[in-house]
């Protein structure tokens, strides 16, 4: 509403200042106008967006599209009943009264051509001799039931050909609603070719039936459109139109078989893109070419490109995902403007303004729903008549396939484009009422029926599936998902024990772990064992880490009772490793000053001046080590370890944003740094943006445990600074090891420079100073804060990892969408509960941890959180650096 006014009183502005001047009852100009057109498509696409995040979250079974439909049809009715001409409305209007051709080029295209590269070629080879009785004897014979239903029950009196007109339209089916379900619940392949193969043909048979019989309606107007045909013209044209535009359909299709083989540099990004913009390119060109060149039937020219392509060329797609991702960009932001579209001309008709002489009055209302009981009645007439024939060619056909491929012959894109063509034909063509009443009131018919196919039989396709027993699950597919339940809890107590290993989750909290992670509330000494074997095995004897399992093996032995050998090995490991923990041989790192503050105090440590060539040097690894950094944090996110939307975005932001200082430091002549670019984003996200926005976004805030030592802000803030001390240090660590590999092979290559090494060992004491200004700041907070706090970053790790095997068995082909998507529903509310959990003590909780207060021991646990490993790693690169230098 806001931007309605916005846009209104802007209009109604620009009217006011004319009304002074000598022209103020002049008429904008048509081309004054056109810019306007920009306004619409993208602001359906910013309702679609909204829509789309209703749908997903809370409104699972109401297809996208019919929202959509409906979103339009109320935004028709608003501005025709109002009548006011502000910026949306003219956009709308020009977009309502679009050439009709115009319609079909943009739309149509890139709404068939990826369904026809995505089409599975061996089954539509064996199931073609069905979809083309499905798609052309069918086809014309529903058009010829729906004609006689329009001819001699509406009252009408519609001529015979735009009856037969509006057969044609109604006879073309929206696959898309239906075929997402199918893939979502994982129906059989045979099911999908059913549902998908037969729209791909029948919307090519569809259009070309339309163009006949209302290119003989325009002529019989007398409005200066369309010819007429003779019986045998008319078949002449039919084949033309079909055998033509395959035969486009195929040369342009090998065409683009030909410039994928020639843009065939896989690791090339660039020339990816151009791979994936060249099949827009063909796909717009074929239907180009057929349907305005060549008078042939474009639908049927760019169907057929595309299982050319797919055919031949499908191997020669660089970036298959690329490919992907953009044609179902195009295919929804394509059927998120037409479907509003097609709304808003419904919606202009059944409001009955004065600007369409048809009223759509309670006796269309009546006829509408007598259509839309007699559309469905004749489908299921028609495949119930054919299916002797079907079920016995091609993959055959079943009962059950055949009551669910009838009830789901939802109306949609095409119909609409082709409706909203033929009405916007005539009416700019002629000023004839009756004229203009046959095809307002046509389209009126037509959109309701998609919008009662897209409501009714597309909400309800779901359930109807389910009934059938098409949707039910085998008992080899229950064992299926029963096998990767095992293999989900086998990875998540994999992960778990590997994560003990890290220096960073040495005091992570069992309590904590297992309170939002429920696969692990009911872990028994044994699996854990198991698991810590498996890690064991795994690893390389030179990589092991043992993992830290003195808190976990707290817990469960104090639980309930288990196996003696098991009890026996859980306190053998205690007492191993917790002598081990307080046990750190000296790194040497001591010897190395870390108050130094410039190049020059280090240079002078080393006992020698920077000529300038060493400065080079220096600032050349300084720059190698900060991209090594950079990898390592957006590593952290690739394996789960780090989220790029935490903390709204401000943390990972802050990360990045230190590497982009320390670069800039290093190019203007300083050391190493970065740290302290992370905290920029604490006050400008944090304390301002976040506090503002969760009122409005989160208007049930919830109190957070400590809540009596700020509010929750302070919280937030403090757990971005835990959050992106832990992911410096880290991503400090990982890059030290990198760097490491990279000067010993630089020392041990054709460059055999001494300088190298003591360049890096300056590097390498330079990124220690910054991670013990980390690990400083950790000491700064109370450490059951921090220890809480910690619990919680391991179990979002823990989560996300094991998030990422459900996704690549749904890439992989063995969880199907709707299995997968319900594991990862259930890691999203974990995350979720982690982020906004207001528990302090958890249950199970320790009393002596909660309340912890020997000095000692807070001291002891400080101390461990400084990472002296990491310390002892940049010593040790020191010394393998030296030690390699003199072997060589």
């Amino acid at each position: 509403m806001m931007i309605m006014s916005v846009l209104d009183d802007t209009t109604t502005g620009a009217a006011a200042a004319g009304d002074g001047t000598e022209h103020s009852d002049e008429q904008p100009h048509e081309e004054e106008l056109d810019p306007y057109a920009v306004l619409f498509p993208w602001f359906v696409m910013g309702i679609g967006t909204l829509v789309y995040y209703l749908t997903t979250r809370y409104f699972h079974k109401v297809p996208y599209t019919a929202i959509m439909f409906l979103v339009g049809t109320l935004m028709g009715i608003g501005a025709s009943l109002s009548g006011r001409t502000d910026q949306l409305t003219i956009s709308m209007s020009l977009w309502s009264d679009i050439n009709g051709e115009v319609i079909l080029l943009v739309f149509l295209p890139g709404l068939l051509f990826w369904d026809a590269l995505d089409v599975n070629f061996r089954l539509f080879c064996v199931s073609f001799s069905q979809l083309i009785i499905m798609a052309f004897p069918m086809v014309l014979a529903g058009a010829t039931l729906t004609a006689c239903v329009a001819f001699y029950i509406f009252p009408y009196e519609w001529p015979w050909m735009l009856c037969m007109t509006f057969g044609s339209i109604l006879s073309a089916t929206d696959p898309a609603a239906v075929a997402a379900l199918l893939k979502e619940v994982g129906a059989p392949p045979r099911l999908k070719m059913h549902v998908s193969g037969e729209s791909m043909l029948n919307d090519g048979s569809a259009v070309v039936f339309y163009t006949i019989f209302s290119n003989i309606f325009l002529h019989d107007l007398g409005i200066g459109l369309g010819e007429t045909y003779s019986v045998a013209e008319g078949f002449a044209l039919f084949f033309r139109m079909s055998l033509g535009g395959a035969a486009v359909g195929v040369a342009f299709g090998l065409g683009l078989v030909l410039l994928l083989f020639h843009l065939n540099r896989r690791l090339d990004l660039e020339e990816n893109v151009v791979q994936v913009a060249t099949t827009a390119l063909v796909a717009y060109l074929s239907f180009y070419c057929a349907e305005i060149s060549l008078g042939m039937s474009g639908v049927i020219s760019v169907v057929l490109c595309g299982i050319t392509t797919a055919t031949f060329g499908g191997g020669m797609i660089n970036s298959r995902s690329l490919m992907e991702s953009f044609w179902h960009l195009v295919e929804h932001m394509l059927n998120t403007i037409l479907f509003t579209l097609g709304g808003v001309v419904w919606g202009s008709i059944i409001s009955n303004s004065d600007d369409r002489l048809a009223k759509f009055q309670a006796k269309d209302w009546g006829l509408l729903f007598l259509l839309y009981i007699l559309v469905n009645v004749i489908r299921f007439f028609l495949m119930f008549s054919f299916y002797p024939l079907l079920s016995r060619i091609g993959l055959g056909w079943r009962w059950e396939e055949t009551v669910f491929v009838s009830y789901s012959g939802l109306r949609g894109a095409v119909g609409i484009a082709l409706a909203v063509s033929l009405d916007n034909e005539v009416f700019a063509a002629s000023d004839d009422d009756i004229a203009r009443d046959y095809t307002s009131t046509l389209f009126g018919h037509v959109g309701g029926i998609a919008f009662l196919t897209l409501w009714i039989n597309g909400t309800l396709a779901g359930p109807l599936l389910r009934m059938l027993g098409l949707a039910k699950p085998t008992e080899t597919r229950q064992r299926v998902v029963q096998k990767f339940e095992e293999m989900y809890t086998h990875h998540m107590l994999d992960d778990f024990v590997h994560l003990l290993a890290d220096p960073r989750f040495r005091h992570a909290d069992f309590a904590v772990i297992r309170h939002h992670v429920p696969e692990l509330k009911d872990l028994t000494i044994e699996e854990l064992r198991f698991a810590v074997e498996r890690n064991k095995d795994k690893v390389a004897t030179s990589a092991y880490k043992a993992p830290h399992l003195q808190n976990v093996l707290s817990y469960l032995l104090a639980a309930k009772a288990s196996k003696e050998d098991d009890t026996v090995w859980a306190a053998e490991w205690s007492s191993h490793t917790s002598a081990a923990s307080d046990t750190y041989t000296s790194s040497g790192l001591g010897d190395y000053d870390f108050e130094f503050t410039d190049d020059e105090q280090l240079a002078s440590k080393e006992g020698e001046e920077e000529d300038s060539d060493s400065i080079k040097l220096t600032n050349e690894l300084r720059l190698s080590f900060i991209d090594m950094v950079r990898a390592s944090f957006e590593r952290q996110v690739e394996r789960g370890e780090l989220d790029a939307r935490q903390e709204d975005g401000a943390l990972y932001f802050a990360l990045l944003q230190s590497c982009d200082f320390a670069a800039d430091e290093i190019v203007q002549g300083h050391g190493l740094q970065g740290f302290e670019a992370t905290a920029v984003a604490e006050v400008a996200w944090i304390d301002k943006i976040d506090l503002a926005a969760r009122r409005f976004l989160r208007p049930r805030k919830q109190e957070y445990w400590r809540g009596e030592r700020g509010n929750s802000a302070s919280f937030r803030a403090l757990r971005f600074d835990v959050y992106r001390s832990l992911a410096f240090i880290e991503a400090h660590r990982h890059a030290q090891e990198q760097f490491v590999d990279l000067v010993q092979d630089l020392v041990e290559g054709e460059c055999q420079d001494e300088n190298v090494t003591k360049r890096a060992r300056l590097i390498l004491l330079e990124s220690e100073k910054q991670v013990a200004m980390a690990e400083n700041l950790l000491q700064s907070f109370d450490p059951e804060d921090v220890c809480v706090l910690v619990s919680h970053m391991f179990c979002a790790i823990l989560l996300n990892k094991v998030a990422r095997v459900a996704e690549r068995l749904q890439t992989a082909g063995i969880l199907h969408e709707k299995e997968a998507r319900g594991y990862l529903e259930e890691t999203e509310k974990g995350l979720h509960n982690i982020e906004f959990c207001a528990t302090h003590v958890h249950p199970g909780q320790h009393e002596i941890h909660v309340q912890k207060q020997n000095d000692a021991e807070v001291t002891r646990m400080l101390d461990d959180m400084k990472s002296i490993s990491f310390q002892r790693r940049a010593s040790q690169a020191v010394l393998d650096l030296e030690t390699a230098k003199q072997q060589k």
